[in-house]
Formats: C-alpha cells, structure tokens, sequence
C-alpha cells in the first residue's frame, strides 16, 4: 500500500485469504493490459493481513478463470483501471465473501465470473463507490447480482 492512499494504484490488486496467506491465480494470464496482453507480477506478498500483488504496469482487465477454484480467496479490492473482467475470473472461488470495485464505471462483466451463490458459495457483498450504486445495480450482467452491491462502507 502506498502511504496515506487508501485503494490500490493502477498497478496493484488487494486481497485476503482465509488463512492469511499468498493466493496465487490459477491463470496463465490472470491480469491483463488495455490492449488484453499478459501483464507480468513483479511480486506478490502477504503482510498486515492483506495481500497486495504488484504488476508490472497498469492493470485493465482481469483475465479469464483468473482465479477459478481458488477457495482461499475471501475478499479482493480491484483498481481503478479496470475495465473487464473475463468469463469465470472467480469461478468456484467459494470463500469469496467481498468484491470492491474503485471504478465509478462498470466494467465489462464475462459470463460465470463469481461463484454460483445458491450452491454454498458465500459471495455476499459487492462494494462500489457511492455514487455509483444504481449504475452497477442496472449494468448488463451486473444486475444478477444487484441484491449484493452495496457503497463501499
């Protein structure tokens, strides 16, 4: 985290686990560019209680299964810049309690992104900037889940 800015920089994706330690994604392209090229990570650390991975430039989209089946994952906070997050980024991730999204702009939302909710899977709160509510509530695939999106607290 760098000091006194409370979300993540364009180049950084925050998390936690359930048992406090390092997630890594399951995907060989977990974090892409604006243009969907590979972004590497120059590191990932778990420290303070919260994961933060480090890339190497600006991150855009979320790549597709991401994530997928990675039960640890509890809670991620994404950047800014993001714009899309591809089919099945967080399929059967089903620890995965809390989504923060920073920007005030839905992105473009794959199809099978979060766990299956009715089939023990705890996603419960997606949180999004304040004035931003009903724009998520409403936006093409979003709305499936406007019962859990909530302003960041």
């Amino acid at each position: 985290q760098r000091k006194g800015f409370p979300w993540p920089w364009f180049d950084e994706i925050w998390y936690t686990s359930t048992d406090r330690n390092v997630v890594t994604p399951d995907s060989a392209t977990p974090f892409l560019d604006a243009n969907g090229k590979n972004i590497n990570i120059i590191s990932n650390t778990y420290e303070n209680d919260k994961g933060i991975i480090r890339l190497e430039k600006n991150c855009y989209q979320i790549g597709e299964s991401a994530y997928a089946n990675k039960d640890r994952l509890s809670s991620i906070m994404l950047p800014n810049s993001i714009t899309k997050i591809l089919d099945g980024a967080f399929y059967e991730c089903n620890d995965l309690a809390a989504l923060t999204l920073i920007s005030a702009i839905p992105p473009v939302l794959g199809s099978k992104v979060f766990p299956y909710r009715y089939y023990g899977a705890v996603m419960s709160k997606i949180y999004v900037q304040s004035g931003s509510v009903d724009a998520y509530k409403s936006a093409d695939n979003w709305s499936d889940y406007a019962d859990i999106i909530q302003a960041i607290p």
